[in-house]
């Protein structure tokens, strides 16, 4: 799934050391704190591990064949907060006629 091809991403760019000892917390255990506080310690990381990091977040985003507006402003905040550069995004654009901003 998805998780999958952000963790093979990270592996391939050689940045598994970033991954030890993270812990992957529930869905109902993640709000801003828990970002703010994951993106207050990533700060004193080298720049290759950040870029591998969000690497790896835009292959989970883009895993469906997917990238809407919204993961595309998320991965943005995100890497401005990393201090890295994104990558150009193959943004999918919502189908005309239909609820719009959703998968259907």
């Amino acid at each position: 799934g998805a998780f999958q091809a952000g963790s093979e991403a990270l592996a391939q760019a050689g940045a598994t050391r970033v991954a030890r000892g993270l812990e992957l917390l529930p869905a109902d255990g993640v709000g801003l704190d828990a970002v703010d506080e994951a993106m207050n310690q990533l700060e004193g990381t080298a720049p290759g591990a950040r870029r591998a990091l969000l690497a790896a977040a835009v292959a989970t985003v883009a895993h469906d064949g997917e990238v809407l507006l919204e993961e595309a402003e998320l991965l943005r905040v995100v890497a401005e907060g990393l201090a890295v550069p994104i990558p150009p995004l193959p943004l999918t654009r919502p189908e005309t006629g239909g609820a719009g901003h959703g998968r259907e």
